[in-house]
């Protein structure tokens, strides 16, 4: 038994239709591991008080150059012994050294 033409035009319509789909579907799922991907990878991070002051201007700073950052740091003022002690390590002097700039693709850190 042979097809008619319209129904050859119909699966193949069919096919195409189902091929875009799978397209879109990769696409969608490309472009949630790609955001993914920035969230988790910053270029550099901000260890200051949750507050403005010193920090606010490297923030401000930041954000006009286009650099990603992630903000960290103590939860309180003053820190506690352990965050202290934390950053101290990171800055490497005795200081707290707030603010404080990471750049974890170059190993290098800014103080104060």
């Amino acid at each position: 038994q042979k097809k008619e033409p319209e129904e050859d035009k119909e699966v193949e319509n069919d096919k195409d239709e189902e091929r875009v789909e799978e397209a879109e579907t990769a696409k969608e799922a490309e472009t949630e591991a790609e955001k993914e991907e920035e969230d988790t990878k910053k270029d550099a991070k901000l260890y200051y008080y949750p507050a403005t002051g010193r920090g606010h201007a490297v923030r401000l700073s930041l954000a006009a150059a286009g650099i990603t950052f992630e903000d960290v740091g103590p939860e309180t003022f003053p820190p506690t012994a352990e965050e202290r002690q934390s950053i101290t390590k990171i800055g490497g002097n005795t200081t707290t050294n707030l603010p404080m700039l990471v750049f974890p693709n170059e190993d290098k850190v800014y103080c104060q």
